[in-house]
C-alpha cells in the first residue's frame, strides 16, 4: 500500500510542478479550511471493537461526528487545479452497560486522510460564485480508543479516495465563502494494539464517510 501512495503522490504532483500557469490567473494559489458533519454510513465491525458490536445505539452514535478539512489548489489554468487535501473526522460517545454500575464505557474515533488531488472549476452569474468538483486517492488512517472492563486504542491505515463538489461565493479577489459536500472511502484489513497486529478476515473495518461542510477561501 505505501509503494501505491508514493506512486500516486509522485505522478501528481509531478503533474502539477510541470504544469504552465494561465498568465490570466492573478492569485493562483487558494487555501481553503472548513469545519461541518461527518457521517459514517456502515454498521458492522469486527468483533475487536468490543462496545461498539455491544451497544447499537452507541454504535449509531460515534457514526456521526465532526469534520475538519483543509485544501491547498494551485491553479495553473482558470479551470484547472492541483493541490493538496487534509481531512480529519472525530466522534465520542459513552454509556453506561445496565450490568454495571461502576464506569461508563465509550469509544472515541478518529479518522485523518491526506492525499494530491485535481480539480476542475467555473465560474458562473458574473463572476460572483464558482462550482468546482475535485478528486483525490491517498493515505487513510483511524485511531480508536476504547474503555470498557479494560482498555485498548486500536489504529490502523489503508489506501483512501473521495471526490467532493462544492460551490464559492466570492467576496473579492482574496476571499470567498465555500460549501461542500464529499466522500472519502477507505477499508482497513488490519489494525493494531501497540505491537500487537491483528487481520480482520471476516469484518474488515470501513472508514469511509460523507462530510458536510462550510468555510472560507484565502486566494494569494
Amino acid at each position: 500500500m505505501k509503494k501505491t501512495l508514493l506512486i500516486i503522490t509522485f505522478t501528481m504532483l509531478t503533474f502539477g510542478l510541470f504544469a504552465q500557469k494561465d498568465s490570466s490567473i492573478v492569485n493562483p494559489h487558494h487555501f481553503s479550511m472548513k469545519i461541518g458533519y461527518g457521517f459514517m454510513p456502515s454498521t458492522s465491525h469486527n468483533d475487536i471493537f468490543v462496545n461498539l458490536n455491544a451497544n447499537n445505539d452507541h454504535n449509531n452514535k460515534v457514526r456521526n461526528g465532526i469534520n475538519y478539512e483543509f485544501n491547498y489548489d494551485y491553479n495553473f489554468n482558470k479551470n484547472y487545479a492541483w493541490g493538496l487535501n487534509f481531512s480529519m473526522f472525530n466522534a465520542f460517545d459513552s454509556y453506561m452497560p445496565t450490568d454495571s454500575a461502576k464506569s461508563s464505557f465509550s469509544d472515541d474515533r478518529y479518522v485523518f486522510y491526506a492525499g494530491p488531488t485535481f480539480l476542475i472549476h467555473s465560474n458562473l452569474i458574473d463572476n460572483h460564485y464558482t462550482l468546482y468538483a475535485r478528486a483525490t486517492a491517498g493515505y487513510m488512517g483511524f485511531r480508536n480508543s476504547m474503555r470498557y472492563s479494560g482498555s485498548k486504542t486500536l489504529k490502523g491505515s489503508c489506501l483512501g479516495y473521495g471526490v467532493n463538489g462544492g460551490i464559492d461565493y466570492i467576496i473579492n479577489d482574496y476571499i470567498s465563502f465555500v460549501g461542500e459536500v464529499s466522500y472519502l472511502g477507505g477499508v482497513c484489513k488490519k489494525v493494531k494494539d501497540n505491537d500487537k497486529t491483528y487481520d480482520l478476515d471476516n469484518t474488515k473495518e470501513n472508514l469511509s464517510r460523507f462530510n458536510f461542510s462550510v468555510g472560507v477561501k484565502i486566494k494569494l
